[in-house]
């Protein structure tokens, strides 16, 4: 986290998904990095394990941040995201992980066109995906050269 604030730009966002275990380390460890935690988002998928006499694991959380404030907002050209996702985890997946380019677009929503996004974990590629869909420019960095290979080939297929 704090290798990752001081590589962004001010008013850089910051995206991680967790699970409910995790989520109260997440948001410590976003917050002594430096981040300015604005919120948790949720994806809820519509597919789970099943977890006896428990509430089912069908949902991630994603922890946003900022560095430092958002600033002034135009409310004329404001988006307004809902706070929620619904949409089913891919069927094809090649990554654990993978989570649906409709979530990414979801999240890469929030920033205005022609932004830089930075996936330092991209696996399959969706986060590549989903930002190009979108006019952003895009950052993809994973330490398997396999994914790296699938996400290359992934854009390809996805080109414009």
């Amino acid at each position: 986290m704090t290798a990752a604030f001081h590589a962004s730009r001010d008013k850089a966002h910051l995206l991680v998904f967790t699970d409910w275990r995790q989520l109260p380390s997440v948001t410590d460890a976003v917050q002594v990095a430096g981040w300015l935690w604005q919120g948790v988002n949720v994806w809820h998928k519509t597919t789970s394990r099943p977890r006896p006499n428990a509430f089912r694991s069908d949902a991630e959380y994603v922890v946003w941040a900022t560095k430092g404030p958002l600033g002034k907002q135009d409310y004329k050209t404001a988006v307004y995201p809902p706070g929620v996702m619904k949409a089913s985890p891919p069927r094809d997946r090649v990554h654990t992980t993978q989570k649906p380019v409709e979530v990414m677009e979801w999240l890469c929503g929030l920033l205005p066109s022609g932004s830089t996004i930075c996936d330092p974990f991209m696996g399959s590629g969706s986060t590549l995906v989903a930002a190009r869909n979108l006019g952003h420019r895009t950052i993809g960095v994973d330490l398997s050269q396999q994914f790296c290979d699938h996400a290359v080939g992934r854009l390809k297929d996805h080109a414009r």
